[in-house]
Parts: structure tokens; sequence; C-alpha cells
């Protein structure tokens, strides 16, 4: 359903809400409150200058949008009385900076939406937002993670700061957000121990289950619950998940088929990295099961490859396609779809018509996106 009982099309209503959390994110960052320590710290005042920029590149938003729906629907508050979820969306958002700048160090990245990646930044000193950076490679990767970190701290921050809700919902908030980002920390573990131990001959549940706990949680879950549990909505906790669980895999599967498929100025960054890394995905699984001979051999020859090249690529999307790896991936994005949009039926009289009405179009998104 891509058109609201209200009459404004999906797209409208996203856009809109992503430029009330973009305008939120600037007056973030322009006001004090994201500069304590500014005067105290030699590196504060740039770190904060890398962190808001890194932040505020083209992105789409989506976690801050779903935090701000589901709040205006377990509320009942309209486009006004938003004050407690925007800036619930900006702890959200910058807890995805944090996540995103930890990611590229672990997946040794050199993009991220549009720009370089924050060890690449810190490891040339003619380009870094911190001078006098060494040009080291474990130098440059931890002063990435440390400001990882320190966005991270500032999303807490924000979160915990938020005032005049009553009722213990901030305390309860913070409680739920912290148990999500956890289970998204586990998911980061499970995916580097994989991709290190050549788990492709792992079962595809297991790999799954790391999607549920690093895409899942943080995508769809931590926004969904964060917005409600402001909110006050209570005993909700299990139809979120319910919905918010087949949905991330959804997306996370898309995200793979876009990592190898897509061109780079759509998604921001090189779609060689999946290959490079030897990240293990569903798609990649299913390919090394299912080609043989000298096709297998490629495909091995390729994956995890150190500077993987344009042809090489061409050849990898090319044996994605024989073995019928990509179209089995979409299959199951259909299937984790359907089952996202069951659990929204089952629980049609927990979420208010409008959200599922913003759930049911974002699914949506969320699979056409780039197909």
């Amino acid at each position: 359903m891509n058109t609201f009982s209200s009459g404004y099309t999906f797209k409208g209503s996203f856009d809109y809400t992503k430029s009330m959390v973009e305008d939120a994110l600037v007056n973030y960052f322009n006001s004090d409150k994201s500069k304590k320590f500014i005067n105290e710290s030699h590196w504060a005042e740039q770190t904060l200058r890398t962190i808001e920029e890194f932040t505020m590149r083209p992105a789409k938003r989506i976690r801050g949008v779903i935090c701000i729906e589901a709040y205006r629907a377990f509320s009942g508050k309209d486009i006004k009385g938003l004050d407690a979820a925007l800036k619930a969306a900006v702890a959200m958002e910058l807890t995805q900076s944090y996540l995103l700048i930890v990611d590229d160090v672990m997946d040794r990245s050199d993009t991220r939406r549009g720009g370089p990646t924050l060890q690449n930044i810190f490891g040339d000193t003619t380009d870094a937002c911190i001078e006098g950076v060494v040009k080291i490679d474990h130098q440059a990767n931890m002063v990435a993670v440390n400001v990882g970190i320190i966005a991270g701290h500032l999303g807490m921050d924000v979160l915990s700061s938020i005032e005049g809700l009553g009722e213990g919902r901030v305390e309860r908030s913070v409680h739920e957000f912290n148990r999500q980002i956890l289970a998204t920390a586990y998911g980061q573990m499970d995916d580097f121990y994989d991709k290190e131990k050549w788990q492709l001959s792992s079962p595809e549940e297991s790999i799954i289950k790391m999607y549920k706990l690093k895409s899942s949680r943080y995508t769809i879950a931590a926004p969904m619950l964060l917005g409600a549990t402001l909110a006050g909505a209570t005993d909700v906790r299990k139809a979120i998940l319910e919905y918010a669980l087949p949905a991330g895999i959804a997306f996370q599967l898309r995200d793979d088929l876009l990592g190898i498929f897509a061109d780079t100025a759509s998604t921001g960054k090189p779609n060689i990295d999946d290959l490079r890394e030897g990240k293990v995905t569903v798609l990649m699984r299913h390919a090394h099961r299912h080609a043989t001979g000298s096709k297998l051999k490629s495909l091995q020859a390729m994956f995890g490859k150190l500077n993987p090249t344009a042809e090489d690529l061409d050849l990898v999307r090319k044996l994605l396609v024989d073995t019928g790896s990509k179209s089995y991936v979409e299959s199951l994005i259909i299937k984790y779809s359907k089952e996202s949009m069951a659990a929204l039926e089952r629980n049609s009289t927990i979420f208010p018509i409008e959200l599922r009405e913003f759930l049911q179009s974002l699914n949506h998104y969320l699979i056409i996106r780039g197909s």
C-alpha cells in the first residue's frame, strides 16, 4: 500500500519525516547540548566536527523515521507534538553513525555514504578532519573506532536527557534501546568470526540468526521499540518483534544483493566490498553449495580476494545468476516479507491503523529498492 488513509503518499510522508530528522540533527549539532566537554579536551571540537560531517552525509534516515512514526502512532500526537520523538531519532542516527564507523573498520571499507571512511580520513594527514594523526593503519583504525564510540555516547546522552514524559518512560526506553543495540553488537561478533572461520559451510539458519541480531534488531526493532516505549505503549514488544525480525531479514537479504549487483552511486559504497571482505551471506553460501567444477573454483578464487577487479565482479555476478543464487535470495525476500505482513495482520488490534499502513508501505519500499 503506497497511499495512507489520510491521502498522503508513502514517499511524500516518508520524505517529510526524513526532513524533520535531518533538521533535528542540524539543530543538535548547532546546539550547546552537542558540545559537552568541548573546552576540556584538546580533540573534542574536531572529533565532534568529524561526527557531524559523517552523520550528515546523504542517508535514508530509515531508523529515525521509523522511530518517529512509531511514537506518533502509539502516542496519538500530531506532527507538532513530537519533540521527544525527534530527540529519540537524533539518538538513533548518532547510534547509526557509531555502528557504521565501527563496521567500516571491521570490514576494511574505503567509502561510506559517498565519502571516505573515517579510518581512511585519519590515515591521510593531508585530508584528516583531526589533524596530526600519524599515517599508521592501526592508529587510524583506533581513532576511527574511538570517534564512533563517542558518537554512540552522544546518542545515549540525547536519549537519556529527554524530559517531560513521566511514568518512567525515558528509563524504560534507554533500557530497551540498549538491549537492542547489545543484540546488534553480538550479531557483529558473529559476522566477524563467521567470516574469519570461512563459515560458508554453516547451515543457512545460522546466517539468518546472525541477520536477526545484526540487522533486524538494529534497523527495525530498535527504532520501533524506542518510539513505542517513549509514547507509553505497553505490552507491544512481542508484536513489534514478530513484525521486525522477518522484515529486517528481508532488508538484509536485499542489502546482500545490492552489495554485489547495485552500482556504487546508489549505495554509497563500493560494490566490491562484500566480495573483498569475504562476507558470509546467504547469497554466497548458496552459490558455493551449487557451483561445481571450474565455476566453483572461480568463485572460491574471487571470494575474499584483496583487490578484485571490475572483471572479477562481472564474473561473480554471472556465477550468482547461473547457480540460481540471485533468484533464491529474491524468493527468500518475498518469504520473509510475507511473514512480516502476516504479523501485522495477527496484531491488527495492537498496531494503530496509521502505523500498519506505514509499515506495509515501508515493507514494500525495503523489498523493491534496487530490484
